[in-house]
C-alpha cells in the first residue's frame, strides 16, 4: 500500500523549442515584422523586403547578357544576404537553446547531488 508508483516524467517526446521558429527558416522573417512605413521603406531599399509590384510597369525589354548581369548582380547579392541572415537567425536560436538546456541540466545535476546527499544522511541515521 505504501509503494509509490513511478510514472515517467515525460511520456512523449518533448516539444522542440525551435518549433515556433520553423517559419523563420521557410520564409522571410523580416517581411511581416516591421509595420513602420519608414523602416519598411529602408528595408525595401536594402533588399530585405521585396518591393510591392508596380501596376503601371510594362514588361522589360530583352537585354544583352552583360547588361543583364550588371543589372541583376545587386539583387542577387541581397538575395544571398537574405538567405544567410535567415540561416544565422536559426543557428543563433539553436545556440541559445543549447545553452539554456545545458544550464538547466547542470542545475538538475546540482539538485540531484544535494538531495542525494541529504537522503543518504537520513538513511544512515
Amino acid at each position: 500500500m505504501n509503494e509509490e508508483t513511478n510514472f515517467p516524467r515525460q511520456q512523449f517526446a518533448p516539444v522542440s523549442p525551435l518549433d515556433p521558429y520553423r517559419a523563420v527558416m521557410k520564409q522571410n522573417p523580416v517581411e511581416d515584422h516591421f509595420t513602420d512605413k519608414r523602416l519598411r521603406k529602408h528595408m525595401r531599399h536594402v533588399g530585405l523586403i521585396p518591393k510591392p509590384p508596380n501596376k503601371d510597369e510594362t514588361s522589360p525589354t530583352p537585354l544583352d547578357r552583360d547588361e543583364y548581369r550588371i543589372q541583376n548582380s545587386e539583387p542577387e547579392k541581397f538575395r544571398q544576404f537574405r538567405q544567410k541572415f535567415i540561416a544565422n537567425i536559426a543557428d543563433n536560436i539553436q545556440e541559445i537553446d543549447r545553452a539554456r538546456q545545458a544550464t538547466f541540466r547542470d542545475q538538475l545535476e546540482l539538485w540531484d547531488k544535494m538531495y542525494s546527499n541529504r537522503i543518504q544522511r537520513i538513511n544512515v541515521k
